[in-house]
């Protein structure tokens, strides 16, 4: 292995003469651990410059937005309160004692030279700090259980930044706090060593960091009237950004194993493409160059034909979109054009989303969900009453910070990614006008101008075959009735085949049935066990939902459950569609066709000796579902489901919530 290492070292440094090359395979080799192999530090030259990109004469107050930021800014963040990933809005400091995470809290002391004001390597909420300067290969299986590496990364996205930064343009008497705190908060995470601890260990987390510091500085920059932010700070300020774009292109985080690079790389580079049109100089312009070609490349590798995301899951088709979009943002900034070639695949993207959303609102959960996001320039959430917060997560039963009302966050919206899309296509919007706007402030005029109707998704019409082969002899029904009679004449039907996904749409009704993905295609480490999985949703109750993903590698049990078939409204066997190997490694040796006609939509599973048909027909006033099997097989009961996820770290109790399982079963 040493001999091999050391000729794939000397055959790196021959190919790479090109600088950026060079940067590339420097963080392959570094991340597959090749010896010998130092990081390349190009010779220092000038990095004052900071460009202006966002026009904030065109950024229009929203009233309402501006009430809750207002309020979330004096109630919370002015005090370091935070909510992250299901902590509640808690003090982050390294005193504060936490609620605990399925009855886990963790006795643990942050290192001298990581401590600083705000608690930035501390999930707060089990109370474990994190003193690691890397992620060694047994990281994870090292750390207590309970501990949660993903809830410090979350509080250093910073994503609380641009909301203020729109809040100080627009109030003049909340602008000088405002200024002082974000100086303040960027000075206390400048005092963790660059390039060690938790939060230098992941490029994609860096990148959006950079991302948010980025947006709330030109606005700051733009509106410090007083000059609070001196000469010195905004110098400072610019080298962090260096900094963190040196440690990304060290640490870019592409897929040696099986040649699938996923939203990881792509938040990589499009936190290159951020730092490098805000920072000004031929390093920035060289490397802004290599990130656009690699984005393109990837944008047309990691989105499949129908729109969808190699992710394999709904929630991270929005996270790697939201990429995406914001990327492109910066490339259409530049004056660069999007090659024609991507256009239909942007399209998709968006009319995936606009599909996936039921008539609540919410998006319907396929597969893992973390609640990522690049930017949350709008606070999307209600006022929920303190006592009644247990019932949108079992951790918060004791949880008291002494205020009658609590902002309870929304992870489950695509409004303003879709507003964002909508600003970059040339259209108008109404869901999120912050969002939209944002972007226009930044675009201008330059807009892809594109139809909507450039693209369509392939749907199998026509009329269906009896498929139920005769040696079918395991059957059963489920009939589920409705309180009022549909005309589905009048309904849209769309049919994402290598996602695997068939949805029909009609004013208040939603009904999802998943098929077999294209699994080749996809990246299997966000996978559920839920081939054949169907819900529904009328207005705003839910039947049979996806429960969505509560946790991943802070408790290995809810993960499992979470995933599981059980978890999900499938038809149940001794041997499962989809083998759960790991914490992000699964395998799926299943196939499967779909049909659709005018009411019924077939969908099929293959694996082994196991052959499953599931029947889906329309009536005006109920759904019958009818599953046909070669082997003996279960089907899920009310009691086998109890809790589901309205957002990563929340579990909440199916009872609580406008979700129910109606169902008539014969055999």
């Amino acid at each position: 292995m040493r001999i091999m290492n050391t000729y794939l070292v000397s055959y790196i440094h021959s190919f790479a003469n090109r600088y950026y090359h060079r940067k590339f395979l420097f963080s392959v080799a570094n991340r597959i651990g090749l010896s010998g192999l130092s990081y390349f530090h190009y010779k220092k030259t000038n990095k004052a410059g900071f460009k202006n990109l966002i026009d904030i004469g065109t950024l229009s107050c929203m009233d309402s937005s501006k009430i809750v930021i207002e309020d979330l800014w004096r109630q919370y963040y002015r005090q370091h309160r935070f909510y992250i990933l299901g902590t509640g809005w808690v003090k982050w400091t390294y005193e504060e004692k936490p609620w605990g995470f399925e009855g886990i809290v963790i006795d643990s002391e942050i290192r001298a030279d990581f401590r600083t004001e705000i608690a930035w390597c501390r999930d707060m909420r089990t109370g474990y700090c994190f003193n690691q300067d890397t992620l060694t290969a047994d990281f994870f299986d090292k750390l207590e259980k309970g501990a949660d590496i993903k809830v410090p990364w979350e509080l250093a996205r910073m994503y609380h930044w641009p909301q203020l930064a729109l809040l100080a343009l627009w109030s003049r008497g909340e602008r000088r706090p405002i200024i002082d705190e974000f100086i303040f908060e960027v000075e206390d995470f400048e005092k963790i060593p660059v390039g060690k601890s938790i939060q230098y260990t992941c490029a994609m987390e860096i990148a959006i960091r950079a991302v948010n510091l980025l947006i709330a500085f030109d606005i700051f920059t733009q509106i410090d009237e007083e000059g609070q932010m001196s000469v010195s700070f905004k110098e400072s300020f610019i080298a962090l950004m260096w900094k963190h774009r040196e440690v990304i292109l060290n640490r870019l985080e592409v897929d040696l194993r099986n040649g699938k690079n996923g939203n990881h790389y792509l938040a990589d580079l499009c936190g290159l493409l951020f730092l490098c049109s805000y920072l000004q100089g031929k390093e920035a312009e060289r490397c802004l160059a290599f990130a656009r070609r690699e984005f393109f490349k990837e944008i047309d590798k990691q989105f499949l034909e129908d729109g969808s995301n190699i992710e394999c899951s709904t929630a991270y088709h929005r996270l790697s979109s939201e990429i995406v979009i914001l990327g492109l943002l910066m490339i259409q900034k530049s004056g660069k054009r999007v090659p024609k070639a991507l256009h239909k695949k942007l399209i998709g993207m968006y009319k995936f989303l606009h599909m996936i959303r039921k008539p609540n609102g919410r998006i319907l959960q396929i597969g893992d969900n973390d609640s990522g996001h690049v930017a949350r320039l709008n606070p999307k959430g209600q006022y929920v009453n303190e006592r009644e917060l247990f019932k949108y997560n079992v951790n918060w039963k004791n949880y008291n910070d002494g205020k009658n009302l609590f902002f309870l966050q929304e992870e489950l919206s695509v409004e303003s990614c879709m507003a964002m899309f909508e600003a970059l296509f040339g259209l108008t919007n109404t869901a999120d006008k912050i969002a939209f706007g944002f972007y226009k402030s930044v675009i201008g005029e330059k807009t892809l101008k594109i139809s909507l109707d450039d693209t369509d998704f392939k749907i199998q019409n026509g009329e269906i075959r009896d498929l139920v082969p005769d040696n079918f002899l395991f059957r059963k029904e489920t009939v589920i009735r409705f309180a009022k009679k549909y005309d589905f004449s009048c309904k849209k039907i769309i049919v994402f085949e290598y996602f695997g996904l068939v949805i029909v749409k009609l004013d208040d009704f939603f009904l999802a049935v998943r098929s077999v993905p294209e699994y080749k295609k996809m990246r299997l480490g966000h996978v559920h066990n839920d081939v054949l999985h169907f819900e529904l949703s009328i207005g705003e109750n839910e039947y049979f939902t996806d429960p969505g993903s509560y946790v991943y590698t802070g408790h290995r049990e809810w993960r499992d459950r979470f995933r599981s078939d059980k978890a999900h409204n499938v038809p149940i066997y001794r041997n499962k569609w989809v083998e759960i190997l790991d914490m992000f490694s699964s395998r799926a040796e299943v196939a499967g066709e779909c049909f659709v006609s005018e009411n019924r939509i077939i969908v099929t599973a293959m694996s082994k000796n196991v052959t499953h048909l599931r029947r889906f027909t329309l009536h005006c006033d109920k759904l019958v579902v009818e599953d046909f099997s070669n082997e003996d097989f279960e089907l899920r009961k009310e009691a086998d489901i109890k809790d589901c996820s309205l957002g990563y770290g929340m579990r909440t109790e199916i009872k609580n919530q406008r979700i129910n399982i109606m169902t008539h079963i014969t055999e």
